[in-house]
């Protein structure tokens, strides 16, 4: 019988094919592999030319299948090795990072880089925050020295000191049983203006909101002024050091509180205009002057009482040529506002307010501030060059382009009576007790760029108002802000109001006055109730709505009528503050001094001299 090659690559039992029986397989074509897989099948085949591997005579598959067993496991540990060294040598421009698992690996490794770095973040941060919160060292003066600097920064009777202060240090003993003990040096110095620090403003969260229309989550630490940080290491210790002084200090009786400039206060000096729009516009020819109501109000984000209670508290209809309505947190949160940032609710209570004979000149809104100029029918003829314009201070959302949002700035609206240019500002500064400083910057900012803006060919205007929630406090603790609120020291509250302080030493506020502060603090109140804060936190009372102007060179341009807060309106956990104001026309007395209006007449920077024009945004970029 003749022997045939026999095809073993279709027996189920035969893993190998040879065209000779007599002699072992051999696959030749895959021997040029890698070094490693070529000496472990050089050393397979020296051993296997001693197997039997002819069908006829029966062939020893047994030890060629645990020789095929052998080898996977040769691959398999030379697999583990491979992604072991990959494991160990890895980085993020390995080739290797395109397949599933090196992908893994590669985000598990930016994983630990983001920790690593954000952990050495927040040990930076909390060693800065551990330097700021510890007692600053001074440097000693000399006696004369420190009465010159005294001199510079106070003034003449301006100063919180013991002797200037003895009605406020006899207040203390009389209600001392109702203060907890304070530990106290007794060679500490009196209390004086405290220049708060400078502190960061509070970053953005990388979840800005997770529901940014609910109603009341602008309450958290990024969107809300009820979140004062804790009372600066300074003014404890000065207010301490006042309750030590004072210990051996005599009672005195209760001060009377000055009398506001409330409306009822002034009613005679601001009859009602004319009832027909011919005599409005010819007693402002023959008078020269225009009577300016400016209203601001941090509304919490509350509904506003009643057309009657609004007209009645702020508005007085027929009253004034031209009324000046800025709000902050109006109508919506702040956090809201990002997305839902019309006020048009808010602006149809105002025109309701007014009157018929009232015409909305502009608005603006920048996120939940607002601002409003409402103007007589009668000026209409007179008016020119209405723009505005919004500064954005709030957090710094962008890295290329610097956007802010508008959760904190300003909004300047300016228009032309006659020859006479107006600008009024409503803002919402930084907040938090130590902050003053950040508000000083915001100011000087906002000042500057609107003016820039609105008037990009240069020169002051006319007639300047700013007005808003400036956020200013009280230097002092709660505890020496009710005592002085009980037995009413009005004189000692005002030398330390942070804002009356800063306009006295900071030359932002060169030039600007207010009208007398002789209203109680409008911040910050329970709901309903004439209560200051009795929460957990117990915020500090202070005087953070207000209203200034800068003075001009004739000193009768702008005269302050009414300066007072509506303490009826208690929807919000702020009181309204408002100020009447005549202001004189510039060129008063000439033949052409109201020449130049029109409604159409001389376009501002933008060109967007459009009667009842209302604009709206949630940010700035720089």
């Amino acid at each position: 019988m003749e022997s045939q090659d026999i095809d073993t690559s279709s027996s189920p039992s035969s893993p190998l094919k040879s065209s000779n029986p007599s002699k072992p397989f051999v696959d030749k074509t895959n021997l040029n592999t890698s070094p490693k897989t070529s000496s472990y099948i050089k050393q397979s085949l020296s051993s296997a030319k001693t197997i039997n591997l002819d069908p006829t005579k029966g062939t020893d598959w047994k030890v060629a299948i645990e020789q095929a067993k052998a080898y996977k496991s040769f691959k398999k540990q030379q697999s583990l090795k491979s992604k072991e060294r990959l494991n160990k040598e890895y980085t993020p421009n390995t080739k290797a990072k395109k397949d599933d698992e090196s992908l893994q690996r590669y985000r598990e490794w930016k994983e630990q880089q983001k920790k690593k770095v954000l952990g050495s973040v927040i040990a930076e941060k909390k060693e800065k925050l551990k330097k700021e919160r510890s007692p600053l060292k001074e440097k000693p003066e000399t006696p004369a020295k420190e009465e010159q600097v005294n001199s510079a920064i106070v003034g003449k009777d301006f100063s919180f000191s013991t002797s200037a202060s003895a009605n406020f240090l006899s207040a203390m003993m009389n209600v001392e049983a109702a203060i907890s003990p304070i530990k106290m040096e007794e060679s500490s110095p009196p209390i004086s203006p405290v220049k708060s620090p400078k502190k960061s403003s509070p970053s953005l969260s990388a979840k800005v909101s997770s529901d940014l229309l609910g109603v009341d989550k602008d309450a958290g630490k990024n969107f809300s002024d009820d979140d004062d940080s804790d009372e600066d290491n300074d003014i404890v210790e000065s207010s301490n050091a006042l309750l030590a002084s004072i210990r051996d200090g005599s009672i005195e009786e209760k001060q009377a509180w000055p009398e506001a400039l409330t409306d009822k206060l002034v009613d005679g000096a601001i009859g009602a205009l004319p009832k027909e729009d011919a005599g409005v516009l010819q007693g402002v020819k023959d008078n020269g002057k225009v009577l300016v109501r400016v209203i601001t109000w941090n509304q919490q984000a509350k509904k506003p009482p009643s057309t009657e209670d609004l007209r009645k508290a702020l508005f007085r209809e027929n009253k004034y040529h031209i009324i000046v309505v800025g709000t902050e947190e109006c109508e919506n949160s702040i956090a809201k506002s990002i997305v839902v940032h019309s006020k048009k609710n808010w602006e149809e209570a105002v025109v309701d307010a007014c009157g018929d004979k009232y015409i909305k000149l502009r608005s603006h809104t920048l996120q939940a501030t607002h601002n409003m100029v409402m103007v007589h029918r009668a000026l209409l003829p007179l008016l020119s060059q209405t723009n505005s314009l919004a500064i954005a201070t709030g957090h710094n959302v962008g890295v290329i382009s610097k956007q802010q949002l508008g959760n904190k700035g300003g909004i300047g609206i300016s228009f032309c009576l006659g020859k006479t240019s107006f600008l009024f500002i409503n803002a919402h500064l930084a907040a938090h007790q130590n902050a003053s400083e950040k508000r000083n910057e915001e100011f000087e900012r906002i000042s500057r760029e609107v003016v820039q803006g609105l008037k990009p060919n240069g020169g002051d205007f006319d007639c300047a108002f700013w007005a808003g929630d400036m956020n200013y406090r009280i230097n002092g603790t709660r505890q020496v802000v009710d005592v002085l609120l009980a037995k009413e020291m009005h004189d000692v509250m005002i030398h330390n109001d942070q804002l009356s302080v800063a306009m006295q030493t900071n030359p932002v506020f060169e030039g600007y006055a207010e009208g007398p502060l002789n209203f109680k603090p409008t911040y910050k109140f329970d709901k309903g109730s004439d209560n200051y804060d009795t929460s957990k936190k117990k915020r500090i009372p202070s005087w953070t709505d207000r209203i200034l102007w800068k003075k001009q060179a004739d000193p009768d341009a702008i005269k302050v009528l009414s300066y007072a807060s509506a303490n009826d309106i208690k929807t919000s956990d702020h009181r309204p503050v408002y100020g009447s104001f005549e202001c004189k026309l510039k060129g008063a007395g000439e033949n052409d001094f109201l020449a130049g209006g029109g409604a159409g007449a001389g376009a501002g920077a933008e060109g967007d001299h459009e009667i009842g024009l209302a604009k709206s945004q949630v940010c700035s970029v720089m």
